[in-house]
């Protein structure tokens, strides 16, 4: 109870999500902290965005001249841009910040690199790698190996093919001693850099990002990962969140243990039914597939009724119609009983079959669902109920 009473304490300064429609918002920047851009100061970063947004609407005539500028409405493209550092549209300010960033770099230092190569899957079980899944990424901790042997400190990287800005993150760890010492080098007092061999490869120090991508949802996910937040608000803020959602759902996920009382589940399995091509009687798959006291999958089925052997090649699965709100019209798809229960009672996991108060429940969710999505296809999409 005392860990429900914290997180609603940190709601306490307005709710976070809305129930009637709204984009779910987190201003998480400090509202009383001077800003400073481009040789620009603000009071703070909500009066830095609605400048740059004005004079990203005055910009829009001339960048739609560009190809590759996104379809959209012009409210829709400001809304979602942060200007300047981010728009989803070509950005204007770049060469503006190029300019700013080669004032302040050294231009006497002589550059030379040897070939380099490395393990790009490094980093795949990163929790930030995890965060958002997409095509082809590449962990940051293999792309901060290649900005840090590449690379002097000052320096600009531009990625053209940035999916979801793994390079930002990996350029701004290159000034991070804690971020390069778990790739396994070593950061001496100077700042200097050396690899597994001792050998001096790089230089601790910020370096530039410039990012871009063709896909919209891909420039989101990126300017999310590389945006500067304050980590404390942050977690409060997720924590806010996590605690209104928990209280909205949580009993959903519930079942009980063998005295009765309501446990949460962790998970729980779904099997497909089929038809038994001898006897035509419905076979929950996970009946006859399953050994659960070996734990393992069994090579021979048999139908609990007739006794002939099957497989799923001559059982035909079982199908139902429901209609869908959205759709306006029945759909067909695939029958599936709830089979195992996985829940945690005092700490320790156990596995159950459904009983009535489970079935009872996943009746009370199935209609509540459809009376969600019937109020939904209603207000929000016009459909007749």
């Amino acid at each position: 109870m005392e860990k429900k009473k914290k997180k609603s304490e940190l709601c306490l300064r307005g709710e976070r999500m809305s129930t009637n429609n709204e984009q779910m918002s987190m201003d998480l920047n400090n509202k009383d902290e001077k800003v400073i851009v481009l040789g620009m100061e603000f009071k703070n970063d909500d009066e830095r965005r609605e400048y740059f947004r004005k004079e990203l609407r005055k910009k829009l005539p001339e960048l739609k001249k560009i190809e590759g500028y996104p379809l959209g409405e012009d409210e829709n493209i400001i809304d979602l841009s942060d200007p300047p550092f981010y728009t989803v549209c070509p950005n204007p300010w770049i060469g503006n910040f190029i300019e700013e960033w080669e004032k302040g770099k050294k231009h006497d230092v002589v550059y030379k690199r040897e070939p380099f190569a490395t393990d790009v899957s490094e980093g795949k079980s990163d929790k930030i790698y995890n965060v958002h899944s997409y095509h082809t990424k590449v962990p940051h901790k293999a792309v901060m190996r290649y900005i840090l042997h590449y690379t002097n400190p000052g320096d600009i990287v531009l990625d053209g093919f940035s999916g979801t800005g793994m390079t930002g993150v990996a350029t701004k760890f290159s000034n991070s001693r804690e971020e390069i010492t778990k790739l396994g080098y070593f950061v001496d007092e100077e700042g200097n850099i050396f690899d597994e061999d001792k050998k001096n490869i790089s230089k601790l120090g910020k370096r530039h990002a410039i990012m871009n991508d063709l896909s919209p949802a891909a420039t989101l996910i990126s300017h999310s990962y590389n945006n500067n937040l304050n980590e404390k608000d942050f977690k409060n803020e997720v924590d806010c969140i996590l605690s209104e959602l928990e209280s909205k759902t949580e009993w959903m996920f519930q079942t009980v243990n063998i005295s009765g009382k309501k446990v949460p589940i962790n998970y729980s399995v779904w099997s497909e039914v089929f038809v038994c091509h001898n006897c035509s009687n419905e076979i929950v798959f996970w009946d006859i597939s399953v050994d659960e006291d070996q734990k393992k999958m069994r090579k021979e089925m048999f139908c609990p009724k007739c006794n002939v052997e099957v497989t799923k090649k001559n059982m035909k699965q079982v199908f139902t119609m429901e209609y869908d709100m959205v759709l306006e019209r029945p759909i067909r798809i695939p029958k599936k009983i709830q089979v195992l229960i996985n829940y945690t009672d005092n700490k320790k996991r156990y596995n159950k079959r459904p009983e009535k108060f489970d079935d009872d429940l996943q009746m009370k969710i199935n209609e509540n669902f459809k009376f969600k999505l019937a109020t939904f296809s209603y207000y929000v999409l016009g459909l007749s109920i």
